[in-house]
């Protein structure tokens, strides 16, 4: 009974000629954020766009996309509820299976894989052995740890390898990748974020310029330590500013971070901090109203025992940031940023540096030119120029 129940699934699928058929395999408890994305720019509206995922990503999922849900295909995949080894054995069983029957269903235009570096062996059977005529594109996210000939993992690029194209988040990893000739194959830009709130600029009225910053509170990704000292000798000024560390707290060093939070708080700074994850909609609601991202981002990042680059190997969020609430970012000036944006971006120095460019972004109407800028550079980044698929 379950063959006949597939095999007129298939037959339903084959009747979709016009369209073009796109299977998304997203098996990780991963960023729905990104697998939002690919939905999008597989142009689900107009194309047959299958998701095959787990219940945690697909309950994401449908918060994006609301009534359109109905629009996409669902498989939800089951999850092992044994423990330890014998979870991962029972969840790689099950996983294979499901790639294995991808493999040889022969009508998919496409096959995406947005976190194929994590559990590769997983999607072995679709890289290996995808049908004919499909496009198998495997999306990476750390440069380093999948092109290096240092990575820990051999097996990693051999399997990768086997993708027909590669996608990446930004344009400036597709020129690290032509720069340093990582490969010949096609790669796409597959963004986190696209513009399509279109609110105008925010009227302001003697009210706090808001420096707000996103992610979590830890050592490896940000020097807070920085910010927090540049904000102590601005004494002067706290009648004019506010800061908000948009993030909850990691280990000793995010509690640490928190403590001095409080600790200039008493002095008089307005500062919003958080020990536990932020909620969806108070976050929306605290950047959207604030004036300016500041992104004291340490450029170099170790994950999985590979050094990536902050805007050249690895995406950091605060581009996506940028992109999504139309806000100006502030910077080292050591980050590669995108020419998109360089004109809402304010790139720093040394925390000296940084002190005179906050003092300086105070200004009405240096803020108001930031923000206009924002909104401009954020609309060059619209769904249309990025769907794999398009038709008029």
């Amino acid at each position: 009974m379950r063959r006949i129940i597939i095999a007129l699934k298939d037959k339903i699928i084959k009747k979709h000629t016009a369209k073009k058929k796109i299977c998304i395999l997203a098996y990780e408890d991963f960023h729905a954020s990104v697998v939002h994305s690919i939905i999008q720019i597989c142009n689900y509206k107009k194309n047959y766009v299958k998701v095959i995922t787990i219940n945690f990503i697909e309950n994401q999922l449908l918060e994006y996309l609301g009534e359109d849900k109905r629009k996409v295909c669902w498989e939800i995949i089951p999850v092992s509820q044994q423990k330890g080894i014998a979870r991962r054995e029972e969840d790689t069983r099950i996983r294979l299976g499901i790639s294995s029957k991808v493999s040889t269903q022969k009508y998919w235009d496409m096959i995406i894989i947005p976190s194929v570096e994590y559990n590769h062996r997983d999607y072995e059977p679709v890289l290996q052995n995808s049908p004919k005529n499909t496009e198998v594109v495997a999306v990476i996210h750390n440069l380093n740890y999948v092109f290096s000939s240092q990575t820990k993992n051999p097996d990693l690029y051999c399997n990768i390898g086997h993708a027909s194209s590669y996608a990446v988040l930004n344009n400036l990893l597709i020129e690290e990748i032509n720069k340093r000739k990582l490969t010949d194959k096609k790669v796409y830009e597959f963004p986190v974020l696209f513009w399509g709130n279109d609110s105008g600029i925010r009227q302001y009225e003697n009210e706090k310029t808001t420096f707000v910053i996103t992610g979590s509170v830890e050592k490896e990704r940000k020097d807070y330590d920085l910010i927090l000292e540049v904000f102590s000798k601005l004494k002067g000024y706290y009648n004019q500013l506010s800061l908000v560390l948009l993030g909850p707290a990691r280990k000793e060093y995010g509690e640490g971070i928190i403590q001095r939070c409080i600790e200039l708080r008493e002095e008089g700074l307005s500062v919003q901090f958080f020990e536990n994850f932020v909620p969806t909609k108070m976050f929306q609601s605290i950047i959207r109203e604030a004036d300016y991202i500041l992104g004291p981002v340490n450029i170099q990042f170790i994950t999985k025992q590979m050094t990536e680059v902050y805007g050249l190997t690895k995406l950091t969020g605060i581009m996506a940031d940028m992109i999504e609430y139309a806000k100006p970012g502030i910077v080292p000036d050591n980050l590669s940023m995108p020419d998109k944006l360089k004109s809402s971006t304010i790139f720093f120095q040394s925390g000296t540096d940084l002190e005179d460019i906050i003092v300086s972004l105070l200004d009405k109407e240096i803020r108001q030119k930031y923000a206009i800028n924002a909104l401009e550079n954020s609309r060059k980044y619209t769904l249309d120029n990025y769907l794999v698929y398009s038709f008029s």
